[in-house]
């Protein structure tokens, strides 16, 4: 191949099949880990095929899309971009790679936006192409232990190297090989599209594809050993997610946040039961007399004495000050087990923001603080922000509980949200997570009773109520 490849990053979708997530920000600006899929993908053209330059396409959110990469551009990348008009999109691939022929000089290969490569081996692709650089279509193909992948996507039928054909979502499996959003083609191309589009309803381009390969045209198949994701739906959305987590979490470092005031006969036992589990301890101590910042140091904890306005204004800076990739919330008056610790770590694989909850009978000890009102009053709440964001799709039943973890990426996109002070702060937390789209699910997590002191947050009834006022 002697004239230039050119690399396209395809970003137009609307991304409708996302919503309510996709309402926020556009599909190709979602995060996996602290990075957009576009990003992801411009790794690739950078880190695997060794590019200095990109071709991105544009539609709906195309402003947001470059304002942002002119903010995030650390890739040294020379970025230029088409626009297609929202009007337009819906005509397609085919509409879409036409508009794009002026650019073209011989050869061209794109990325779908919307589709994540884990341990991306385009560079092996690259090679390949280098080698039969006579082909008119190379596409990646992955053998797929999954069938919804196959159907989800293209099937491919391949001899060796070559392939033989290809078919658009189809309604059966005949072939192990699933085509992924990575395709190579010439500009022999170019006529069949030219052609497809006078039609009154213009083939998938997989399916015009399928033809150029029946015409003669050459074409060529890549088998990918990478993990794959191909972004449709939220559901693909929270499957990508929860493969990124549970390889990041193995070596994850965990912080853990608590705030205290007048502790000092529980804190110790509180840090030297967390060290066990975490990586570092916060005591956020607002200037205990009793010696509670003190205890705390000496059991292994980091102790920030200081003023606070309350317990929410303790624990959002102590969250500020936390260094670790989970961040994780919890009392000091020893009502919490780190033991509980693991079920927060396994459900962080699929959510953002795991809350506990104290309403589940069988996890409460028989002399805690958690009597019929305040369960009942927890409930409650936790139904009313159900109600009002019901569209999350998340069943809450104790807004009050504080313990709680997060991961640090999650907490990046909420803080400047989280203005409260007091205990409001717990629902505070949850809404906001809520309007930033996050996910959020509630484990139930054991609850002690308090053996040496009393509630900062229920010490009676009329205070209780007074906390209730605040949260509603």
């Amino acid at each position: 191949m002697n004239d230039p490849l050119k690399i396209i990053i395809m970003a137009a979708g609307k991304g409708a099949r996302l919503t309510p997530y996709s309402k926020a920000i556009p599909k190709s600006l979602m995060k996996i880990g602290d990075k957009t899929l576009l990003e992801l993908n411009i790794e690739i053209v950078k880190n695997k095929f060794k590019r200095k330059d990109v071709h991105i396409v544009l539609g709906r959110y195309s402003d947001e899309i470059r304002d942002y990469l002119a903010k995030n551009n650390n890739f040294g990348l020379d970025i230029t971009f088409s626009v297609i008009d929202s009007r337009d999109i819906m005509k397609g691939l085919n509409y879409t790679l036409l508009q794009l022929r002026p650019h073209i000089e011989s050869h061209f290969l794109f990325i779908l936006g919307d589709e994540i490569y884990f341990s991306s081996d385009h560079d092996k692709m690259l090679e390949a192409m280098r080698k039969n650089d006579d082909y008119d279509i190379y596409c990646m193909v992955k053998d797929s232990t999954s069938p919804s992948q196959i159907l989800k996507n293209y099937s491919v039928h391949v001899n060796g190297d070559a392939i033989t054909s290809v078919k658009e979502k189809p309604s059966e499996i005949t072939t192990p090989y699933a085509g992924l959003g990575t395709i190579a083609c010439s500009s022999n191309i170019f006529p069949l599209l030219e052609e497809e589009m006078t039609r009154a309803h213009p083939r998938h381009f997989i399916d015009l594809l399928n033809q150029g390969i029946q015409k003669g045209l050459k074409a060529y198949n890549f088998k990918t050993s990478c993990d794959y994701y191909n972004i449709n739906n939220k559901d693909d959305f929270f499957e990508a997610l929860r493969f990124y987590r549970a390889r990041k979490i193995e070596s994850a470092t965990i912080s853990v946040v608590i705030p205290a005031y007048n502790e000092a006969s529980t804190i110790g036992y509180v840090v030297r039961d967390m060290k066990r589990y975490v990586d570092d301890i916060i005591v956020m101590d607002n200037q205990s007399p009793d010696g509670t910042g003190r205890i705390a140091g000496e059991a292994g904890a980091t102790v920030y004495s200081r003023r606070y306005k309350g317990y929410g204004d303790a624990i959002n800076q102590g969250l500020k000050e936390a260094k670790g990739d989970i961040l994780v919330v919890t009392e000091a008056d020893y009502t919490f087990q780190a033991d509980d610790l693991s079920k927060f770590l396994e459900f962080l694989k699929d959510a953002d923001v795991v809350i506990g909850t104290r309403t589940n009978r069988s996890f409460i000890f028989e002399q805690a603080n958690m009597g019929g009102l305040l369960r009942l009053g927890n409930i409650v709440f936790g139904k009313i922000i159900s109600i009002l964001w019901w569209n999350r799709k998340c069943r809450l039943s104790d807004v009050g509980c504080t313990y709680r973890a997060l991961w640090r990426s999650s907490y990046e996109d909420i803080k400047d949200n989280l203005t409260t002070t007091g205990p409001e702060f717990s629902p505070e937390m949850m809404v906001e997570t809520f309007n930033a789209f996050l996910r959020l699910v509630e484990i139930p997590v054991s609850y002690r009773d308090r053996v040496i002191g009393e509630s900062k947050i229920s010490i009676s009834m009329r205070h209780s109520a007074w906390v209730a006022a605040r949260m509603l």
